[in-house]
């Protein structure tokens, strides 16, 4: 176990685990794919994760990998949209991170009965839809590198604030002073609210959220990048971002694989509270 210095604060966690264990960052890199890091107890593959003072990192050996502990089940059994002997796409419902402790993997994991089962990718704890899981660490390597390629084609659905007035847009405001880009479709709106559809191009954390809050149309219940008091989010129960459809080609079968998550019940609800289909 290593605890985050002062002298380490603010720095990457690559370039700490190569200073702390005297590798190659391009060790410490490996081993972050191989979900091999924790942070705080939480699992932790992104290379340019900010430490702060006091934040303790733990490194698992492939020998002596650690899982997470068993979560306690979901009220119901999460929905599987796809699975053959590499991978799965399930549902992921809202309110529960996609790894780390008492998280969507670890609750999927004990539904199944499996062990080595890795979420691929993340989706925001109260962001629900597709999520691929993989059953094997080559599987995982694969999807990674389909997602660093952006190979991995990622549409959402939301309900923001406030009516857009064009059918489509596309937002390039770069996030965290990284290249970013947002497509983003009309499908239904008024004075309240629009349903939008939104391609992302990239990946960077919280892009949508960001992106649609720096048009003035930020996402109906998102109390970080939108406004806490306003009608919208006060009648909402979280952000409504759904993990629509997910496409890419199998990365062991080859062919192409497209996956959408149905439209979970409470975002149904909030269409039709603002009149929107």
């Amino acid at each position: 176990m290593l605890t985050v210095s002062s002298s380490d604060h603010g720095a990457e966690l690559a370039h700490f685990l190569s200073r702390s264990l005297n590798i190659s960052v391009r060790k410490a890199k490996s081993a972050l794919d191989r979900r091999d890091i924790f942070v705080n107890r939480r699992r932790t593959w992104m290379a340019r994760h900010v430490l702060k003072k006091g934040d303790l990192v733990e490194v698992v050996s492939t020998e002596g990998r650690l899982h997470a502990r068993p979560a306690a089940p979901a009220a119901e059994p999460v929905q599987i949209l796809y699975r053959d002997s590499n991978l799965i796409v399930a549902a992921k419902p809202p309110g529960i991170c996609s790894c780390g402790t008492d998280s969507f993997e670890s609750i999927l994991s004990s539904q199944l009965g499996l062990t080595g089962l890795n979420a691929a990718h993340r989706l925001d704890k109260d962001t629900t839809g597709c999520l691929i899981c993989t059953l094997d660490q080559s599987t995982f390597r694969a999807v990674v590198e389909l997602f660093r390629n952006r190979e991995v084609i990622k549409r959402y659905r939301a309900v923001v604030e406030g009516r857009i007035g064009r059918k489509s847009m596309t937002i390039s405001v770069p996030v965290g002073g990284r290249r970013s880009l947002s497509r983003v479709e009309m499908l239904d709106r008024n004075a309240r609210a629009s349903h939008v559809l939104v391609e992302i191009e990239t990946g960077r954390t919280h892009q949508i959220r960001k992106h649609l809050a720096s048009v003035g149309h930020p996402v109906v219940g998102d109390r970080t990048y939108g406004d806490p008091r306003s009608p919208q989010s006060r009648a909402a129960p979280r952000q409504m971002l759904h993990a629509d459809t997910i496409a890419f080609e199998h990365p062991i079968h080859g062919g192409q694989l497209s996956v959408c998550a149905p439209i979970p019940d409470d975002f149904l609800s909030c269409l039709k509270e603002f009149g929107l289909k």
